[in-house]
């Protein structure tokens, strides 16, 4: 057999376990990331239980809602730490979205979760940011070069998604990017999500739609 441990939340053991009956041989999957991929998933299970609510999803935008973003960011720091990988924090708002009514800023926030939706890996995460019109992710085992790829990607895929729909061509509505990637940029959660942060109002104050905290620029 090929066992495989697992860090769980609040200090717990886990293990996976491939078995064969005879002739075994190692699962053809990277292990490393399956860990991650698992432990991810048991993290987010877990912090929406603690949250005293299992509807930890957005019901407009079916992303993670604020709430769990915080106990699940710690963990992939950790996480990404542990394993010697890079993560990227991608945080997103959309630039003129306080000038819509109510029914439009639906439209919007749904339009950006079906971006990242098709835009990201089975192993990122996507989560509902502080205030409305915003939002985050993780993207793990990403540096930052590959970050910038996927945030124009998903930018595309967001503006190919507006453009189904007459009235945002009245507006000017893109979506501003900023990223942070550990170890590059910080080594703890909070200093990797205040850079990303900041690379996000940099951007939108040098009118560009992308910035990365070690200067790499994006239009």
């Amino acid at each position: 057999m090929t066992v495989l441990p697992l860090r769980l939340p609040a200090g717990k053991t886990g293990l996976c376990i491939f078995s064969s009956r005879e002739g075994h041989k190692s699962p053809p999957v990277s292990l490393p990331s399956t860990a991650l991929f698992l432990e991810t998933l048991l993290a987010l299970i877990e912090s929406a239980k603690n949250a005293g609510d299992a509807r930890y999803k957005d019901k407009n935008t079916g992303l993670f809602l604020f709430a769990c973003f915080n106990d699940s960011f710690e963990t992939e720091v950790e996480r990404s730490e542990r394993y010697k990988q890079e993560m990227s924090l991608l945080t997103i708002s959309i630039k003129g979205y306080e000038g819509l009514n109510e029914s439009e800023k639906q439209i919007i926030n749904k339009n950006a979760a079906i971006a990242l939706k098709q835009s990201l890996r089975r192993l990122d995460l996507m989560f509902c940011g502080q205030s409305d019109g915003q939002f985050l992710s993780i993207l793990t085992e990403t540096g930052v070069q590959v970050s910038a790829v996927v945030a124009q990607r998903i930018q595309k895929t967001f503006a190919k998604q507006n453009e189904k729909f007459d009235f945002i061509s009245k507006h000017d509505l893109p979506m501003i990017i900023g990223s942070a990637t550990y170890p590059t940029d910080a080594t703890h959660g909070q200093g990797l999500l205040e850079k990303s942060s900041d690379s996000r109002h940099e951007a939108e104050s040098i009118a560009s739609c992308f910035k990365a905290y070690n200067g790499t620029n994006k239009d």
